[in-house]
């Protein structure tokens, strides 16, 4: 009774963290993926699966974007060639990364003084520094020698920062930054400063010899002559004023934020005409540019960080998962990587910045930017993807690095007439823009069967024996309906009673029975009669891989597995089906099985697609694609626990479906445990020991 009640608790406890895995996982997806380890391994200790435990660690891992993490705050810079990050260490020091090992480069310490800010010289090779409580306030180190020197002004005091701004000329010849009610600019050749009369976050730009000031009492953004101080240009910002600014790649836009009036905005340098203009929720901080001057990475409080587009002004990406503030930010040569420093948690973070949902296994660019659909071939070695275009290319990739092995061009596409891979994945029907239709192997390119004039291959059997032919139905003319299967080697034919049109159409594993898709209803058809079984009146049907059951998904999102003698016996499909889910919000397009047909794939537009136990319905994984742009699209791997999904930009994202698997991919991407307050909170334990 004892080790019952033990199990019971553990159940309880691992429901619990299971439930509140999922509710942190837009708050820390960090602390959810944690949560949801902890989940499981109680499941799992108590005998049960934890099945909500494991798709609560699939939601979390994919919405985890921080690769690494290391002790620091305050502020960070990044060197030009973004291998190392300079930061304040917990001591008050200066300590240098390496941002790929995290293995410390240096430490560069001026006796007490404190670090409150730093930024590299476009060579890399010399860090400015910004020191409190050192009698000069700026000082430069060359990091190959550690040799430095001091840039005279007054003394800066702890409380001004950090992070304090500074930033090299794009010449690497000059350093600015705020002091003392004035903005100075030193001359590193002979060390002389000048004063400009106004004090702001102050940013050179990257073209030219151009000194930007963001005036925050006049609500204005300033141009200075480095040289000579003299003011060049101004204009005024609408509405807030300016806090910290950053200048884009090309020197042509600014960007600017206000804590105190929650507003990002972008302005044209030249003309000050105002490009983007959003209400922001809590920015602070520093602001960065991504290489590719299409985003802007902003701090902001509560532990997040975002990244803008500046032509719309939207977030595109969250990056959640420091502690309070996040003040200071940087960006990398690598258009996805960009780094973020908190004092109040005392880190920086590596991020990973794409847009879209984290894979949790690979992501792999087909080459395809339009792409249309994706099979796998053979044992998954390589997969057959088609194009949108006018006219298509289908081709063979390498499923590891995406390198053609068959290229077929001048492929049509439209509904129910477009390439597809069909029978065991190694042949697919073509359909040339001449109209023509033939098999191919995916292997060679050999042509080994072409349909007769006027017709089209829509279905091909598991075997690659025998195929659905069908008049062009959606030809300018058709003529009249011809439905038929034929064979490949004989050409023997049977044809389908009443010559259905067909839109789409598949055959059951055993090539027994075929289905037909006409308008809003499916015909199921005896292959060896050509007569008509039974009749579905649903969205989409899937042959399960026995043979013997039938996948199905009515227009109000209900998933049915149902019995195919059954059907044919004229049971309705609620009495045939040996379980119902209600799957989706609305009629998903996607539904696929794996192998042995324990599992099922089911996906609607712009929702995650979703994976089903086919034993009694219940919900092992939701998977995000993050695809806008076209009908849901997926594939089971032929060999492994794996779902691919079709994203955007033509890219195929590849999920686990091991459980041990995921838990080890999880755990190498965490970069702390949780905490004693969280172990507290979560776990019902005074300390994180006694769990």
């Amino acid at each position: 009774q004892a080790a019952a009640a033990d199990n019971s608790r553990q159940l309880s406890l691992s429901r619990e963290l299971a439930l509140q895995s999922n509710r942190q996982v837009e708050f820390d997806p960090e602390r959810s993926m944690l949560l949801a380890i902890r989940a499981i391994e109680l499941g799992r200790d108590a005998g049960d699966e934890a099945p909500e435990a494991t798709a609560a660690l699939h939601r979390a891992l994919q919405s985890q974007r921080i690769t690494a993490r290391y002790p620091g705050g305050g502020f960070v810079a990044v060197s030009p060639d973004g291998t190392i990050a300079a930061t304040a260490d917990l001591d008050g020091g200066l300590v240098v990364y390496d941002l790929g090992s995290g293995s410390v480069v240096d430490i560069l310490n001026r006796d007490a003084a404190v670090p409150l800010g730093a930024s590299f010289s476009p060579d890399g090779g010399s860090l400015s520094v910004v020191y409190a409580g050192a009698a000069s306030p700026v000082w430069i180190w060359d990091l190959p020698t550690r040799s430095h020197f001091a840039l005279a002004g007054d003394e800066i005091s702890a409380d001004d920062g950090p992070p304090y701004p500074v930033d090299f000329s794009a010449d690497g010849t000059m350093v600015a930054t705020p002091l003392n009610g004035v903005t100075r600019v030193w001359n590193l050749a002979t060390g002389e400063g000048l004063d400009i009369a106004v004090v702001g976050d102050a940013k050179f730009s990257p073209i030219g010899s151009v000194l930007i000031v963001a005036d925050h009492d006049a609500g204005v953004i300033r141009s200075f002559d480095p040289m000579t101080g003299i003011e060049t240009g101004n204009f005024a910002v609408e509405g807030f004023s300016p806090q910290n600014i950053a200048v884009a790649p090309d020197g042509e836009r600014v960007a600017v934020i206000s804590a105190f009036d929650r507003v990002f905005a972008v302005y044209d340098m030249v003309s000050g005409d105002e490009l983007t203009s959003v209400t922001v929720d809590r920015p602070n901080g520093q602001l960065a540019w991504f290489p590719g001057g299409d985003r802007v990475l902003v701090g902001g409080d509560a532990g997040v960080a975002r990244v803008f587009d500046v032509s719309t002004g939207d977030v595109v990406t969250e990056l959640i998962g420091h502690q309070g503030l996040v003040w200071a930010t940087a960006t990398t040569p690598d258009d996805s990587v960009a780094v973020t420093a908190s004092q109040t948690d005392g880190s920086i973070i590596v991020w990973n910045t794409e847009t879209g949902p984290v894979p949790e296994v690979r992501k792999l660019g087909t080459g395809v930017e339009r792409l249309r659909s994706f099979a796998y071939v053979g044992d998954g070695d390589a997969i057959f993807v088609t194009g949108r275009g006018d006219p298509a290319t289908v081709a063979v990739i390498d499923a590891d690095d995406a390198s053609p092995s068959l290229v077929i061009e001048d492929q049509l596409l439209e509904p129910g007439r477009e390439p597809r891979s069909v029978g065991d994945g190694t042949v697919a029907a073509t359909v040339g823009v001449d109209g023509s239709s033939s098999v191919v192997s995916l292997t060679t390119g050999e042509t080994l069967f072409v349909a007769p004039e006027g017709l089209f291959i829509n279905a091909m059997t598991f075997d690659a024996t025998r195929v659905l032919l069908a008049a062009k139905a959606f030809a300018d003319d058709p003529g009249e309906p011809r439905t038929e299967i034929t064979s490949i080697t004989t050409g023997d034919s049977v044809t389908l009673a009443g010559n259905p049109d067909v839109a789409f159409s598949g055959f059951s594993p055993d090539g027994s029975l075929v289905w037909v898709r006409s308008g809003f209803d499916y015909g199921f058809y005896d292959t060896t009669t050509g007569n008509e079984a039974f009749r579905l009146p649903v969205f989409r049907v899937l042959f399960m891989p026995d043979g013997e059951e039938l996948a199905v998904i009515d227009e109000e999102g209900v998933l049915y597995v149902a019995d195919i003698a059954g059907l044919t016996h004229g049971r309705t499909l609620e009495e045939a089906s040996r379980w119902a889910s209600k799957a989706h919000d609305s009629f998903p397009p996607l539904l696929e099985s794996n192998d042995d047909g324990s599992l099922i794939l089911t996906g609607e537009f712009r929702a995650p697609a979703k994976v089903w136990d086919a034993t009694d319905g219940s919900l092992v994984a939701e998977l995000e694609s993050g695809l806008t742009s076209t009908s849901p699209h997926g594939a089971f791997h032929p060999t492994g626990p794996e779902v691919t999904l079709m994203g955007d930009g033509g890219t195929l994202l590849t999920f686990t479906l091991d459980a041990d698997h995921l838990i080890d991919i999880a755990r190498s991407r965490l970069t702390r445990d949780l905490s004693e307050a969280e172990c507290q909170a979560y776990l019902h334990v005074d300390s994180c020991t006694d769990f």
